[in-house]
């Protein structure tokens, strides 16, 4: 007994399989993702000008300076009360008109993600959304345990992949972005520029 072949079907089976839809979403993703995680590792050094926007609206300016991994300084201006740095292990915020200082572990934050390079896409903890919107790639990361329900929000220009912004979310939704302009990377910076300001104590 001869058994038929209907070859049609079988064409069309395997097209399903191997150009579907979502396959090639899949494959996208992944063929981003790795695009991203190469040019995330080539950063080293760079500055750039930053204007942020806080979860009730309000705009700050201020200079951006990396040092990866672990290095950050966001130096705030007009006016220049606030600073932001990071030697690897903890986020210094400080008020440098009130001399207030607040440390926070910088692991328990989203950017530890990123200043870190704690590149592992394909960690079991992490929900890792991919897509593209008006010219952009937007790399969505959410630790699902840690960073108390925070979420890190990367977006990119896609040809070439460039950072651009970041907007972390916390836990009841409030966002605050930082979008980037004049990036320029840097062969050398100082480390001096990661260290937090030294408030000089009051005498009576």
């Amino acid at each position: 007994m001869k058994m038929s072949i209907n070859f049609k079907g079988l064409v069309f089976c395997l097209t399903l399989i191997f150009f579907s839809p979502d396959l090639y979403a899949l494959n996208d993703s992944k063929k981003i993702i790795l695009q991203i995680k190469s040019y995330l590792n080539s950063i080293k050094k760079l500055k750039a000008d930053f204007i942020q926007v806080a979860p009730d609206g309000g705009v700050r300016q201020g200079k951006l300076y990396l040092d990866l991994p672990g290095k950050i300084r966001l130096e705030y201006i007009n006016p220049d009360d606030l600073l932001i740095t990071s030697q690897g292990f903890w986020l210094v915020l400080q008020d440098r008109k009130l001399k207030y200082t607040n440390n926070v572990p910088l692991r328990e934050t989203p950017l530890d993600f990123f200043l870190n390079k704690k590149l592992s896409f394909d960690k079991k903890n992490l929900n890792i959304i991919i897509k593209r919107e008006l010219g952009l790639i937007l790399l969505k990361i959410k630790d699902l345990k840690k960073y108390h329900k925070s979420t890190l929000m990367m977006e990119f220009t896609e040809n070439p992949i460039v950072l651009k912004k970041w907007i972390v979310s916390d836990e009841f939704d409030n966002k605050t972005s930082v979008l980037l302009q004049n990036l320029n990377i840097l062969e050398n910076i100082s480390h001096l520029l990661f260290f937090p300001a030294e408030f000089q104590s009051e005498e009576n």
